[in-house]
């Protein structure tokens, strides 16, 4: 039994999220319909000399990422027109590839379990909650396009199951 238990300590043990050093030659489109909001992560992006693209509906989101490649999306969730969780959805389902796989990360300022793991099954990367804080969102951004370069799945899906197959179970029991 210790041996099972060791094994999945190591398995669930995470490394440090990689900081990244800065956002300067990423292409961000923010999608926030706050115009308030939309200031402050603008100017937060930017003393990282990063300019982002901003949408006031997941709407506009969509017909810029038709027009653009972005190495990352900042999607808020509550939007009128289209909100976050319709426009991720869509993007997930119809858009072409390399598009589809765009990292969405959800602005919330309401962040529950439940509505975490609701975003995550629309197909979102991570959720953050607002105010936003520049190092979380690094973090964030990081550990996602770690994972990606990586060519590691980064579904919570994904991260939820272990399989074990019997070779495995063999040697951790013996």
């Amino acid at each position: 039994m210790n041996k099972m238990l060791n094994f999945l300590g190591s398995v669930f043990k995470g490394k440090e999220s990689e900081t990244l050093k800065n956002l300067e030659k990423l292409k961000i489109l923010l999608v926030e319909d706050n115009a308030i909001n939309q200031v402050i992560a603008e100017k937060m992006l930017l003393k990282d000399k990063c300019k982002p693209d901003i949408a006031n509906n997941g709407k506009e989101a969509l017909k810029m990422l038709k027009e653009n490649h972005y190495d990352v999306i900042l999607m808020d969730i509550k939007m009128p027109i289209m909100d976050g969780y319709e426009a991720t959805k869509i993007i997930r389902e119809k858009f072409p590839k390399p598009a589809n796989q765009t990292p969405i990360i959800a602005l919330t300022a309401y962040l529950s379990l439940e509505e975490k793991e609701k975003y995550l099954d629309a197909g979102m990367n991570d959720c953050i909650s607002k105010p936003l804080d520049i190092t979380v969102l690094k973090n964030s951004i990081g550990d996602i396009l770690s994972c990606n370069q990586k060519k590691e799945s980064v579904s919570i899906k994904n991260e939820r199951s272990i399989g074990f197959s019997l070779p495995v179970l063999t040697a951790i029991f013996k």
